[in-house]
């Protein structure tokens, strides 16, 4: 990796503070309360264990969630780094791995798309995880 930050540059950065405080407060509610949903509908294909070996940490104000890989569920899986490059190649989901952020283990989704692609996403999640089950 020859990029640890993405980001925006110290001119964007150095406006920032002007732009937030003439931002209309009605905006930031309204874009929580979209935050929010979206993380619902990702988090919910993963509840009460519906796709067993992966656990959703619910985020906490954070426009992604860390799921938790259990690689002892797969039968040809070794690490959670494996698991998001097998995901991309075979269904074309896009994750990337907790290692990135110092997390082994998990990989970080974000849940900013559309609703149905959320969904979808979810399927495709679940499809790879049932093909690998151990």
């Amino acid at each position: 990796m020859s990029t640890l930050i993405l980001g925006a540059n110290s001119i964007v950065q150095h406006s920032i503070p002007q732009i937030l405080h003439k931002t209309d407060k009605e905006y930031y509610k309204a874009f929580n309360k979209q935050l929010e949903m979206q993380a619902e509908n990702f988090m919910s294909g993963f509840r009460n264990n519906q796709i067993p070996g992966l656990q959703c940490i619910e985020p906490k104000g954070a426009m992604y969630c860390m799921v938790k890989v259990d690689a002892t569920k797969f039968a040809d899986i070794k690490d959670a780094f494996e698991f998001t490059q097998k995901l991309l190649l075979e269904e074309f989901v896009f994750v990337l791995p907790g290692a990135c952020f110092r997390a082994p283990g998990y990989f970080r989704a974000v849940f900013l798309a559309p609703k149905e692609i959320i969904k979808e996403a979810v399927q495709r999640i679940k499809a790879f995880c049932d093909r690998h089950r151990a």
